[in-house]
């Protein structure tokens, strides 16, 4: 099993989140899915088509904005690191 499909199964059920995961479902209107169920193959916006790259992106944001799930002496690693990294693709 790759490592990318091991954690993505284990990390919606993290309690960090689970949060997101309720807005992202409100806002896209996805219902539960079971192992068994078909996967989702289009995800809509009201009557509006979301690309799979816009949705991804949406659960991204979401996510960069909520920090908690990472361990605090881990953060104080990424921040820093991440705002270099920021700074080093300014032009």
């Amino acid at each position: 099993m790759k490592e990318s499909q091991f954690l993505g199964t284990l990390l919606p059920s993290h309690p960090d989140f689970l949060p997101i995961e309720k807005a992202i479902r409100e806002k896209y209107g996805l219902p539960e899915l079971s192992p068994d169920d078909d996967p989702i193959a289009e995800v809509y916006l009201v009557d509006k088509t979301i690309s799979l790259e816009e949705f991804r992106m949406d659960i991204e944001k979401h996510i960069r904005e909520n920090l908690a799930f990472i361990p605090p002496d881990l953060l104080k690693l990424y921040l820093p690191a991440k705002s270099l990294s920021e700074t080093q693709y300014e032009t």
